[in-house]
């Protein structure tokens, strides 16, 4: 991938649209969300060197705007992209680098893409927004997850980018089994939020001892109810033992297309942890 150099100039940072326009620099930041759809016309064999600040999604087109992988792509803070003019406003991506160093592209279908990894800090949510039909699956996992009191850690979803949230039609259940050998059951009806894990104990051992879990997303970008499934390892609040479980369930009624997940405790904050959104690659 070409890289700014010496000879190299930056142009002034461009802001996110439908159409967005290169000036004769050689290297830009792009900024905000917007979906970016094409760039406007520059001579043929013209090279533009891009680094994004935040999530937002590039178009994949065939003539106009063609992307590794023929697919859409989500961006990153500090991915690095080369686009190369083929003319008439046509444009190709040359070379496409995400600042965690994961591949683009799988090399076969079935594959995880890492998208976005985040750590919580006293955080009241954890939210990963720019989810687009790039993939037929998303997975979430939580890992050294340390909660602020004893809670459940919840997932919502939004249909509009995380302005607003979903806050009913949660529907669900989790069944598992402690180190003592009773059967551990918790379901939910119309609830606020379905449910990633059982109880978190803060006061027996989850001060120290971090959490972790992992759930499955299916239909989050069809205009049709969402579904989930989750595993997660943790200590339970009310008994003080080790308990694995597992569950699934129903993200809220909505009607639209998904595009935006939140991890949301049902009281407190999440005070560490590290929590990561992968797409699973389409076949």
């Amino acid at each position: 991938m070409a890289k700014p150099n010496i000879e190299d100039t930056k142009g002034s940072d461009l802001s996110s649209a439908s159409s967005v326009t290169f000036g004769d620099e050689d290297f830009y930041f792009i900024t905000g969300t917007t979906t970016i759809t094409s760039f406007t016309e520059k001579t043929a064999g013209v090279r533009r060197a891009v680094k994004f600040s935040g999530v937002l999604t590039l178009t994949h087109n065939a003539t106009s705007l063609i992307l590794p992988g023929e697919v859409n792509i989500t961006t990153a803070a500090n991915d690095r992209v080369e686009f190369i003019s083929l003319g008439s406003g046509n444009w190709i991506c040359s070379n496409y680098q995400r600042a965690n160093g994961t591949a683009l592209v799988a090399s076969s279908g079935g594959g995880l893409t890492l998208i976005s990894s985040q750590s919580a800090s006293s955080s009241s949510t954890i939210d990963f927004t720019g989810l687009d039909s790039t993939y037929d699956v998303y997975m979430i996992t939580g890992s050294n997850i340390i909660v602020s009191t004893n809670c459940t850690l919840g997932l919502q979803i939004s249909t509009d980018g995380g302005s607003t949230w979903d806050t009913t039609s949660y529907y669900g259940g989790n069944i598992g089994a402690d180190n003592l050998g009773t059967t551990r059951t918790n379901s939910y009806n119309n609830a606020s939020s379905a449910y990633l894990t059982g109880a978190l104990d803060r006061t027996n051992g989850g001060t120290s001892n971090g959490f972790g879990f992992q759930a499955y997303i299916y239909n989050l970008i069809d205009a049709t109810v969402t579904y989930f499934n989750t595993q997660s390892a943790l200590i339970d609040s009310t008994a003080n033992t080790y308990i694995g479980f597992h569950g699934g369930g129903q993200l809220g009624t909505n009607t639209t297309a998904g595009d935006a997940l939140r991890i949301i405790p049902t009281a407190g904050n999440i005070t560490s942890g590290k929590f990561k959104i992968y797409g699973l690659q389409k076949s």
